[in-house]
C-alpha cells in the first residue's frame, strides 16, 4: 500500500484515508509566533513604580509585618545583601542571560537545519523552556524543552488505536482539570503528532518527554505548535521576567526574583509568620530546612509519625508540607494583590526595584546583578 507524505488513514474493513479530521487539526493552529531570532517583544509586567501609592503602601506592610523591620531600613538590608554578592560574586556570570539566549538561538537553528519543516523560533524555545522549568536545574531544562521540540519537529507518523484513544480519554476525564482534554471525536488511524490534537500528541507520541505533571509537557508542545503565543503561555512574574531576560538582556524592567534571588536578597533576614505547629521567625532556608521542621513540631502538626521511617509515603507527605511547602513565592508572593489595579504578584515587584537600584550603582544591568547573586547562593547551571 502506498501512501502520500502526511496522509492519514484509519481501520473500516482496511486502511482508509482519514484526511479531513488532521486537515482540520493543522489548519486550527493559529502559528502566530514568526520563525525568528533575536529580541522580540516583551512580555508585560509593571514595575514597582508603576502601582499606585497605595498599592506601595501594601507592599511596605506587608514587609514589615512578615519581618518587624520597617519598608526604608529593609531595603538597605536587601540591597546590602545583593550589592555584596555582587561585587564578592563571578563576575564572568554577568552576561548570563546574554550567552544563555545565543544558545537557545543556536538550539532553535539547530532543530531547523535538522528539520527543515520545522519554523521553531526563539522566542518558542526560550517559551518552552520557561515552561519546563519547574524543579529542573538549567542544563536538563534546556535538554527535556529542546527534547519536546526535536520530537515535535520529527512529526513521525504513529499508529493510534481504539485502545490507546479510550485510554487517553479516560485519563483526561479523571483529571478534571488542567490542559489535557476529552477527544471522543479521534478515530483510530496513523498520525503525525501535528495531525492530533496537542493535549494527545503531547501524551502519547513515542518518545515524547516525561514529567510527572503533564500540563508542564502539554504547554511546551502547545508553544511549538502555535496554539497560544507566549503571552497566553507564560504567566507569573518570575517566567514572564525570565523569558523577557533571555531574549533581550539589554532591558533593565525586568529581573527574574526565583527562589535563589529571594534567598540572596533576604540573607540573615527572618521572616516571622504562624503556621501549623507554632510561631516561627526564620530565615528562608531554615523555613525549608527539613529537619528543623521534623524537629520543631512542624511536621507533627502536619502528620509525621515519628515512630515510622521517615521515608514512608505518609511522612514524606508531611515534611513537604512542613518545609518545602515554606517557599520564599509563598511567603512572600501570596499577598498583596488587588483586583481594582489587577494585580496579584505581592511583593515582587519590590524585590525588582531594590535589584534595579543596587544594579545602578554598580553601573551594570539588574539581570547581571541577579545572574551573579544566583551564583553566589547556590543556583547556576
Amino acid at each position: 500500500m502506498t501512501r502520500r507524505p502526511g496522509q492519514v488513514r484509519h481501520w473500516k474493513h482496511g486502511w482508509i484515508p482519514l484526511d479531513d479530521y488532521a486537515r482540520s487539526i493543522v489548519a486550527s493552529r493559529g502559528h502566530s509566533l514568526p520563525s525568528k531570532d533575536g529580541p522580540g517583544p516583551s512580555l508585560d509586567l509593571r514595575g514597582y513604580d508603576d502601582l499606585s501609592p497605595g498599592l506601595q503602601a501594601k507592599i511596605g506592610k506587608k514587609l514589615e509585618e512578615l519581618t518587624g523591620i520597617p519598608e526604608p531600613k529593609l531595603a538597605k538590608k536587601v540591597q546590602d545583601n545583593l550589592t555584596r554578592l555582587y561585587q564578592a560574586g563571578d563576575h564572568t556570570q554577568a552576561d548570563w542571560y546574554g550567552k544563555e539566549g545565543a544558545d537557545i538561538a543556536a538550539r532553535a537553528a539547530g532543530i531547523r537545519r535538522d528539520f527543515p519543516s520545522s519554523q521553531i523560533s526563539q522566542d518558542q524555545l526560550t517559551g518552552m523552556i520557561a515552561a519546563t522549568s519547574a524543579k529542573k536545574r538549567w542544563l536538563e531544562n534546556k535538554d527535556f524543552a529542546e527534547a519536546i521540540a526535536r520530537t515535535l519537529a520529527a512529526d513521525q507518523p504513529f499508529p493510534v488505536d481504539q485502545a490507546m484513544i479510550n485510554d487517553y480519554n479516560a485519563w483526561a476525564t479523571r483529571r478534571h482539570a488542567g490542559l489535557a482534554k476529552p477527544h471522543p471525536e479521534l478515530k483510530p488511524g496513523t498520525y503525525r503528532p501535528s495531525e492530533l490534537p496537542t493535549d494527545f500528541a503531547a501524551s502519547r507520541t513515542p518518545g515524547m518527554k516525561k514529567h510527572i505533571n503533564t500540563d508542564v509537557v502539554i504547554r511546551a508542545a502547545m508553544i511549538y505548535q502555535g496554539d497560544v503565543s507566549l503571552d497566553e503561555a507564560i504567566a507569573g512574574p518570575k517566567q514572564r521576567s525570565f523569558v523577557n531576560n533571555l531574549m533581550d538582556p539589554s532591558d533593565k524592567r525586568f529581573v527574574t526574583v526565583d527562589t535563589w534571588h529571594y534567598k540572596a536578597a533576604m540573607q540573615g533576614i527572618p521572616i516571622k509568620r504562624t503556621t501549623k505547629g507554632g510561631t516561627f521567625n526564620y530565615t528562608l532556608e531554615q523555613w525549608q530546612d527539613r529537619d528543623l521542621a521534623r524537629a520543631d513540631g512542624r511536621a507533627a502538626a502536619r502528620g509525621y509519625d515519628f515512630s515510622q521511617d521517615m521515608a514512608t509515603p505518609k511522612n514524606i507527605g508531611a515534611i513537604k508540607l512542613a518545609a518545602d511547602g515554606m517557599s520564599p513565592q509563598s511567603l512572600l508572593q501570596g499577598s498583596p494583590s488587588s483586583v481594582a489595579e489587577k494585580f496579584k504578584d505581592g511583593t515582587y515587584p519590590w524585590f525588582v526595584k531594590q535589584t534595579q537600584i543596587v544594579a545602578e550603582r554598580e553601573g551594570v544591568s539588574p539581570n547581571a546583578v541577579q545572574a551573579v547573586a544566583w551564583y553566589a547562593v547556590g543556583g547556576g547551571a
